[in-house]
């Protein structure tokens, strides 16, 4: 067939993340989230928001998650600067293919290149590491669970690897990054 379109300038490009139909793609990048049909029409900013700094090299991209019906998509923004601004808040959003994102919750959470938040596969909930005082807490969001705390433990000596597809369990390790623990919804 004919050749693909070119998106994004070299170098401009992003994480593509296609919605559950087919007819749509997400394109996230360092400082907002393109939105377009699959064949480069009706192409847009979704969302747009300061770059997370990262104190590296490496740019913080966020996550996109569909919902199944392909009428909207999920994301969590980090604090911009969580180092120099502690009290700086980490976002959820809902971002609809026809209209304008709706900020969904804010919390405050480590660093995004500490623990970057996690949001479940049916984009309902988000797990996050937030500080307390040399401990780190680890929540779960969600419009139906509300912020719960799971557990806690020492700063920098746990965290998040991913949910499971079912969008109730989750992993994380504990000590030692070889030592996986597994956590569902509402059980500490």
């Amino acid at each position: 067939g004919t050749a693909p379109s070119i998106l994004e300038a070299a170098g401009l490009g992003g994480v593509a993340t296609f919605s559950p139909n087919g007819a749509m793609v997400a394109l996230a990048q360092p400082t907002r989230i393109l939105l377009m049909n699959t064949d480069a029409t009706n192409y847009h900013e979704a969302i747009s928001f300061d770059m997370v700094y990262t104190y590296s090299e490496w740019y913080y991209i966020p996550d996109v998650v569909w919902f199944a019906d392909s009428s909207e998509f999920r994301t969590v923004i980090p604090a911009h600067d969580a180092l120099g601004n502690p009290s700086e808040g980490t976002y959820f959003w809902s971002v609809p293919v026809a209209g304008s994102p709706v900020d969904m919750a804010g919390f405050i959470a480590v660093p995004a290149f500490q623990s970057a938040p996690r949001i479940s596969p049916d984009g309902l909930n988000v797990a996050y590491m937030s500080p307390n005082g040399t401990d780190s807490e680890l929540h779960l969001y969600g419009f139906f669970i509300g912020d719960e705390l799971y557990s806690f433990y020492p700063a920098n000596q746990w965290d998040l690897v991913g949910w499971a597809p079912d969008s109730i369990g989750f992993a994380y390790w504990a000590d030692d990054v070889r030592s996986l623990w597994f956590g569902h919804i509402g059980s500490a």
